[in-house]
């Protein structure tokens, strides 16, 4: 029985997407089911623009080859408009330096995404290498930078340890840091979950569609203001406060004629963050002991010469003045001073 070409569309039959990828495998296909079923001139021109898609199909069908009987110039011309079709030529090293910035700027947390970066590393490495495009050197440079910084940090230390031996100027081979990245990364990515936890998202509050009713709950909270701001009490308020008019009737205080706030007499502002009572009478405690603070350390003097030989030095406190005026033609006796001084209980006599 013949052999008589697959359909278009079944699973046997040739394949085209319209990409480099699928192109040469498309071409292989085709000639073997060519050969089976034994067409030939136009015929098989024919039978391969029958496989394509409607875009490629225009294309292919418009070339002045189709319209011929030579197979072999159709397909040469085909070749033409699919340059590297092959594998020959289709990267440049500028592909290969891309394909290492894009990676270099992703995270790599597990040896699965590493191998994702080796293959498609090796995909566009390995033309060019073939073609001498690139060097080896250049190579394994471009496969370390590829690789994200914090992700080289490990395997760089890992390839130290494991080639001690290495020039320190020339770079690792890529095979060998690809070995050392495996070791030193989790092998997958639920490995580093901690690492990879996205925020959790932020959920707006819907508001309610207009003219809907919504049933809501309100908890009354008691205020702190029900006292007096003075004395604290909670049967009335400030303004009505009889202890209040009281310290303004004595002067402790007075009223802010602008501001209506209870201020000190000289026109201060009451310090404290207690109840107005209690920071006016620690203010006013403050003061007593800073006088007494001050009495106690106020010393006189009291310098009396009763004759050229004889100094008297009396030490009295601030409470205490004495005021002595003597007439320079009245003369004193020793013994009317002398009492005198014994009398204010506070004479020390020295003899110099």
């Amino acid at each position: 029985m013949p052999y008589e070409m697959p359909f278009h569309g079944t699973d046997h039959a040739p394949k085209f997407d319209g990409t480099l990828d699928t192109l040469a495998e498309f071409i292989d296909t085709y000639e073997e089911c060519m050969d089976r079923a034994g067409l030939q001139g136009l015929d098989k021109i024919k039978g391969i623009i029958k496989y394509l898609e409607h875009k490629d199909r225009e294309l292919w069908a418009g070339l002045p080859e189709a319209q011929m009987s030579d197979y072999d110039a159709f397909m040469k011309e085909i070749k033409v408009m699919y340059l590297g079709w092959d594998g020959k030529r289709r990267y440049a090293p500028a592909d290969l330096q891309a394909l290492m910035r894009e990676y270099a700027q992703k995270l790599m947390f597990s040896g699965q995404e590493l191998s994702a970066y080796l293959c498609a590393f090796r995909n566009i490495m390995q033309p060019l290498l073939n073609e001498d495009h690139i060097g080896k050197v250049e190579r394994d440079c471009i496969f370390m930078e590829g690789i994200p910084s914090k992700a080289q940090a490990p395997i760089q230390m890992c390839l130290m340890i494991k080639h001690p031996d290495h020039y320190p100027q020339d770079p690792y081979p890529y095979t060998q840091v690809y070995d050392a990245g495996q070791f030193v990364l989790p092998a997958n990515v639920q490995d580093v979950i901690p690492m990879l936890t996205p925020p959790a998202p932020f959920v707006r509050e819907q508001m309610p569609m207009p003219g809907k009713v919504i049933k809501c709950e309100y908890r009354h909270k008691a205020s702190s203001f029900n006292n007096c701001a003075f004395c604290g009490s909670i049967e009335y308020f400030f303004v009505c406060c009889l202890e209040r008019q009281r310290y303004i009737d004595v002067g402790k205080c007075k009223v802010h004629k602008e501001t209506r706030k209870l201020i000190l007499p000289n026109s201060d502002f009451i310090p404290g963050h207690r109840l107005m009572k209690d920071k006016l009478n620690r203010y006013y405690a403050n003061c007593a002991m800073q006088e007494v603070r001050m009495s106690k350390g106020m010393m006189a003097g009291l310098f009396y010469r009763a004759n050229s030989e004889i100094d008297a030095i009396v030490e009295v406190g601030s409470s205490v003045f004495v005021h002595t005026i003597a007439h320079p033609d009245e003369e004193e006796s020793d013994e009317d001073k002398t009492i005198v001084l014994h009398d204010l209980g506070i004479m020390h006599g020295h003899d110099y």
